[in-house]
């Protein structure tokens, strides 16, 4: 599997895009080959950015249970916590882009 797939993925809005998301989440992928994916970086240069698969959901509006499944599987608080450029967590893209209310709690 290409190591930036479900990072590509989580960059899109199609629709089609987001259940293959689902599908891959609840493969037999193991946790850890999961979290991988999900803590995937773009950027060569780890300086200008640590985003995250959830930083990239937030920011295209992706279902409520897709953010749960990427927290869940990802770390929780630790996930959440992470930090990419100019110091913005996924909570700031989801505020960014007026994400419902069950998406930031």
């Amino acid at each position: 599997m290409d190591e930036d797939y479900l990072f590509k993925l989580c960059g899109t809005k199609k629709a089609s895009c987001w259940d293959e998301v689902r599908m891959y989440l609840a493969s037999d992928a193991s946790k850890e080959e999961k979290k991988q994916q999900i803590y995937r970086d773009q950027h060569q240069d780890a300086s200008l950015s640590k985003l995250t698969c959830l930083h990239r959901a937030s920011r295209y509006d992706a279902p409520y249970d897709i953010g749960k499944s990427l927290i869940d599987i990802g770390g929780g608080r630790e996930l959440v916590m992470v930090k990419a450029c100019g110091n913005r967590t996924a909570l700031h893209y989801a505020c960014w882009k007026a994400a419902s209310y069950n998406i930031m709690k």
